[in-house]
């Protein structure tokens, strides 16, 4: 059962490298390097005070321009919380962002292994063209629900 499994992984991985329009090979038409500095609130975190987010993130440098990093710091005046992870550009304007623990609460400082102590965070971007701002909304198990504004600086190529 294993090796079926297996070898019908490596045939799907196979075939969907091969096909011409696979989501690895999709480009899209604003795939400049973007560099972004947010702010952002978690709504319902589970402490007596809410927290605020500071985020930076990269968008399109990795994987035919799909592949980002993010960076996000929680915190209020009792407690901070800190949110490392990659963001996926899944169409012309959304992205979805997965993020877990780097420092605080992190999977190198699980309690007995577990990883229920984990901070762990997963997102939707939405980042038109038309406007420098993206505005990505959250979730987590631990916190809640939460919203980020992000100001996008964009690296354009200029062509001599």
């Amino acid at each position: 059962m294993k090796n079926a499994i297996l070898i019908l992984i490596l045939f799907l991985v196979t075939n969907v490298v091969a096909q011409e329009d696979s989501f690895l090979s999709k480009t899209y038409p604003n795939s400049n390097v973007i560099l972004e500095f947010g702010l952002g609130y978690i709504f319902s975190s589970g402490y007596e005070e809410n927290l605020v987010k500071y985020q930076i993130s990269s968008r399109n440098l990795f994987l035919n321009k799909k592949l980002g990093l993010m960076y996000t710091i929680e915190s209020n005046a009792n407690v901070t919380h800190d949110v490392f992870g990659l963001n996926y550009r899944f169409s012309n304007d959304y992205s979805f962002q997965v993020g877990s623990g780097l420092i605080f609460n992190s999977v190198l400082k699980a309690k007995d292994g577990l990883l229920n102590s984990v901070r762990k965070e997963i997102s939707i971007a939405y980042h038109p063209n038309y406007m420098p701002l993206t505005i990505t909304t959250g979730y987590s198990k631990s916190l809640g629900v939460s919203l980020t504004v992000n100001y996008r600086l964009f690296f354009n190529k200029k062509k001599g």
